[in-house]
């Protein structure tokens, strides 16, 4: 049995987004989440938590900008443990995930570190197999661990056979060196946590607590934004609105006249995972004004349906957007949506029949 005991991921083009990614596997694995998912944020600078978060992990990375390296180093508390081929299968799925060359640094119970290489554009593998006592390395293919590197970091094959050190930190500490991991002493995994805990870690290194919440990472918002669709569809339907994805219209007067109800989604989310925020805009009018004989359904059932005023005007006097996320009830979010909507069928019914 090994236990992994940090990341090295190659710094070939941009590491933007690698730690994110890790962050999301790591998460989703373990039902863990960050905990700026707990933090909803409003317009205005309103910041409120709707859930105290309580970190049971952390993710903590190193990278140092300023001196510009070639691998970025990651620990977490999530990080896997297994035999051998379960640990090249999840060397494999990192690599794959982050799309660049990625090194597991793993410790079996004899003691053994290995540091196992996958490529996920070459396909290649490579590793070295330090001994509990530091007085021989193993390897294969170790030209492989630069082969997608800068130029000034691309090198051939080590020369294993020809080094021999005294402890296994002293042989560990040339390897981290000739691969060129940082940083160059590399600090015991369990003081890295540990000071990350106390959030006592300083840059380069940077630290995200993770909290265990299975029913978070579960939740589909587009499930529970579909549940409010439907409950609006039971409202208007009797009032002999028609359907089209998020587009309710009704026409009067073989079309010469229109009434539509739009829901619109917002793209810019806190967390577009878990989360929908969305809003529904009404229109209504003669078809002659538009420049048309007659209203069809098509000028209806599209993003550009001509519903301009937001409901939120309507009914509160300033623009309103709904919200479902973990934490939030479909039913009363629904309940509100349909009250607004009876108001706002009650406003067409009036412009409809002045007087």
């Amino acid at each position: 049995m090994e236990r992994a005991l940090r990341l090295e991921v190659a710094s070939q083009k941009s590491l933007h987004g690698v730690y994110d990614g890790l962050a999301e596997k790591s998460m989703r694995r373990f039902s863990m989440v960050a905990c700026y998912h707990f933090k909803r944020i409003a317009p205005g600078a309103r910041i409120w938590a709707w859930k105290e978060p309580e970190p049971q992990g952390y993710l903590v990375t190193y990278y140092d900008m300023g001196n510009h390296p070639v691998w970025m180093t990651l620990w977490s508390t999530e990080l896997p443990s297994g035999n051998g081929e379960r640990l090249w299968w999840e060397t494999e799925r990192f690599a794959r995930d982050f799309n660049r060359d990625t090194v597991l640094v793993s410790e079996d119970e004899q003691g053994v570190v290995c540091y196992r290489f996958y490529s996920p554009d070459r396909g290649a593998r490579a590793w070295v197999r330090v001994a509990p006592d530091g007085s021989s390395m193993t390897g294969e293919q170790t030209e492989q661990f630069f082969q997608g590197l800068v130029k000034r970091w691309r090198r051939g094959a080590l020369e294993l056979e020809a080094v021999h050190f005294e402890e296994r930190t002293q042989a560990c500490a040339w390897l981290d060196d000739a691969f060129g991991f940082q940083p160059r002493e590399m600090p015991e995994r369990r003081s890295v946590l540990e000071a990350a805990a106390r959030n006592a870690l300083k840059s380069p290194f940077h630290v995200m607590p993770l909290v265990r919440d299975k029913a978070y990472l579960d939740y589909d918002p587009k499930a529970e934004y579909e549940k409010v669709l439907q409950a609006a569809q039971g409202l208007l339907a009797p009032s002999g609105f028609h359907k089209s994805k998020g587009n309710f219209y009704r026409l009067w007067e073989g079309g010469t006249y229109m009434e539509c109800i739009q829901f619109q989604r917002n793209w810019m989310r806190l967390d577009p995972t878990q989360e929908t925020i969305f809003t529904v805009n009404i229109g209504w009018g003669a078809a002659a004004h538009s420049g048309r004989e007659r209203w069809a359904a098509r000028d209806l059932t599209r993003g550009a349906a001509p519903c301009s005023r937001r409901i939120g005007h309507l009914t509160r006097g300033y623009d309103h957007w709904y919200e479902l996320y973990p934490g939030v009830d479909t039913v009363e979010v629904a309940e509100t949506v349909m009250s607004d909507l009876k108001k706002a069928v009650a406003y067409l019914d009036q412009c409809r029949t002045p007087g």
